[in-house]
């Protein structure tokens, strides 16, 4: 026994002499640190990441610049060396998906920002799916392409005529699929000017027109079917994954059916009560229905008036300021107001249809039995006598 109590106080003295972290370090012996536990700080800094995020990024804007200016090349100039014009687009794609990912990696100001850049990512690979595969000229031939060209020529040409353009004639080609809208300038007929650039990267001279365009045609291709194709598929990736915080009709379910039939069989479905079952989830059905009708609605006719706006920028930039400014608008304006217009039918129209978030209600907020000062002091006395009775009899019992 004296020997035990030796060793046992050998050992406390042993642990009074060691520190808090010795201790825990002879208890609790580290384990050797892998190498990515060890360069992760150095991957989740923050300035590191915006940094090389911001770099992917500007890539990718000027791959699509390159892109956009040489679409009918095969081979273009990137960084001074030659590639093939289809990789731009692929490439752009993955270094655009490494800096959303990168950039809202644990990030609390860019996390929400995530699903809306993955989605303009989808945007541009079906863009691109579009175009080189040939989709497009069966989309400019169909009925809807037809009216939507119509209408947009029309809306164009009201709103053209507020800023002050003097429309002259409109032409509507129906084999064709094109309205050729004819204006004047500003002081009387417009007259063609051009202008002579040199082009460094071919070593040729060209002659580029500079002036303001008498007429513009508004063909299927400037109607928006290619903006509502983009979307309608976005939309439907984009129900799928709000599926849960979305408005739904729940007055009779799937779940209610699967358990009448458990309850009556087959047989219970067609009796009164079945029959009324179904009648109500088929209504519940059909308002689910035509609320996501109602929500597509919404976003494609914003994608339709988006598109209005960058054809009604492009006439008025040409009328006051000639087609040498309006045409390299023409080229990237599209794609840069869908990829803006999408994050905000995303961020900010989509919620509107969402469920209200319930407001949380804390444990301690619960109603709880309110106990006076009162009957404390009461407490406290009665088991501060108990406490004493106790001592006392153990005094006696001694």
């Amino acid at each position: 026994m004296e020997k035990k109590s030796k060793t046992s106080g050998n050992h406390e003295k042993f642990d009074q002499d060691l520190n808090l972290e010795e201790r825990v370090e002879r208890d609790y012996p580290r384990k050797p640190k892998s190498f990515y536990s060890s360069i992760e700080p150095i991957i989740k800094n923050r300035i590191l990441r915006y940094t090389v995020s911001f770099i992917l990024v500007a890539i990718v804007v000027y791959f699509y610049i390159v892109f956009e200016g040489n679409r009918e090349d095969d081979v273009v100039k990137v960084f001074f060396f030659d590639m093939s014009s289809y990789l731009l687009v692929p490439i752009a794609l993955v270094l655009a998906f490494i800096a959303i990912f990168y950039i809202t990696w644990d990030d609390k100001i860019f996390r929400r920002f995530r699903s809306p850049g993955l989605y303009m990512i989808l945007l541009t690979g079906i863009f691109y799916i579009l175009i080189f595969s040939g989709i497009d000229e069966y989309l400019f031939q169909n009925t809807l392409a037809k009216w939507l060209t119509q209408g947009t020529a029309v809306i164009v040409v009201a709103l053209v005529r507020l800023f002050g353009m003097n429309i002259v004639d409109t032409t509507w080609s129906a084999d064709d699929v094109i309205t050729i809208i004819q204006f004047d300038g500003p002081s009387g007929p417009l007259s063609p000017q051009f202008q002579l650039f040199y082009d460094y990267f071919e070593n040729i001279p060209i002659i580029q027109f500079v002036g303001r365009l008498s007429s513009i045609g508004i063909d299927a291709r400037c109607s928006g079917i290619h903006s509502l194709t983009i979307f309608v598929t976005i939309f439907l990736l984009m129900l799928f994954e709000a599926r849960k915080r979305l408005r739904w009709s729940k007055y009779r379910t799937f779940s209610d059916l699967r358990a009448l039939l458990n309850k009556n069989g087959i047989r219970g479905v067609f009796d009164k009560q079945g029959s009324k079952t179904l009648l109500i989830l088929s209504g519940t059905f059909t308002l689910n229905f035509l609320r996501v009708i109602g929500i597509l609605l919404v976003g494609m006719i914003g994608t339709y008036l988006v598109n209005i706006l960058r054809v009604t920028i492009i006439f008025i930039i040409n009328y006051f300021e000639g087609w040498g400014v309006a045409e390299p608008i023409h080229n990237y304006l599209g794609y840069v107001f869908l990829m803006i217009w999408v994050p905000i039918f995303w961020l900010f129209i989509l919620p509107l249809f969402e469920k209200k978030k319930e407001p949380k209600i804390s444990v301690d907020s619960k109603s709880e039995p309110s106990i006076s000062n009162s009957d404390l002091t009461d407490n406290s006395t009665t088991d501060s006598n108990d406490s004493l009775e106790i001592v006392e009899s153990n005094k006696n019992k001694e």
